[in-house]
């Protein structure tokens, strides 16, 4: 199971493109699901060692997308080990 298989979201407009009533839309939903999104400040090294793990691929790594999802993937793995 997926911590966020948002790929419905993901095929919204940008957020700048969309309306406020699109973005009430894509927030109900969200909260539906039981998501939270949460910008998160991370440091270079702390991308590096996504990296050295093997939950980005270093092609990848300056992709903010791309690395909220290995964030993704991470969470998604600890919380498999704690169940």
């Amino acid at each position: 199971m997926s911590i966020c298989n948002n790929s419905e979201l993901e095929q919204e407009p940008a957020h700048a493109a969309m309306t406020s009533t699109e973005r009430s839309r894509v927030t109900r939903e969200r909260r539906r699901r039981g998501l939270r999104l949460v910008p998160v400040e991370i440091l270079d090294g702390e991308v590096n060692w996504l990296v050295d793990v093997g939950l980005l691929p270093i092609s990848e790594r300056d992709d903010p997308h791309l690395i909220a999802r290995a964030i993704e993937r991470l969470l998604e793995r600890s919380t498999r080990k704690s169940n």
